[in-house]
């Protein structure tokens, strides 16, 4: 299936008529507070989807990098997604690369799904190291 013809099957299967890529084949699903983008990588054969995360908290910079590299760890704890920081800005992203032959409508709506519950997964994680940073706390983790 190429690129085009998965992106209007997705979108047939969730109901959103209007939904296409660009001339680059880049679209973006948006809600309240989230953008995901969905990229073509053109001859490579791949797609990537990607959102920014958060803003990496200077305070706890050094101990939330730290699990984040012990997340993306075999992608144990990112449900086969990387988290990446832009230096440039210093925002944190979560990015997963698919094989576009792999994808089919259903495929790509279930892909988009576990890749928002891990997106909001981490933000709640993120947040939190700021909260308990902020209170002078440790995270207890079960």
């Amino acid at each position: 299936m190429e690129y085009r013809e998965l992106i209007a099957d997705f979108a047939s299967k969730v109901g959103l008529e209007d939904f296409a890529p660009n001339e680059e084949g880049v679209c973006h699903l948006i809600d309240e507070n989230t953008v995901i983008t969905i990229q073509d990588c053109g001859e490579i054969g791949l797609i990537l989807i990607t959102a920014p995360l958060a803003k990496l908290p200077a305070r706890t910079a050094a101990v939330l990098l730290r699990r984040l590299l012990a997340a993306n760890f075999l992608y144990e704890k990112t449900m086969g997604a990387t988290i990446a920081l832009d230096e440039k800005s210093g925002i944190l992203y979560l990015t997963r690369y698919d094989a576009l032959g792999t994808l089919d409508g259903e495929g790509l709506k279930a892909r988009l799904e576990s890749f928002a519950t891990v997106l909001d997964q981490w933000r709640s994680e993120v947040s939190s190291t700021k909260t308990n940073a902020k209170s002078g706390r440790k995270k207890v983790r079960k």
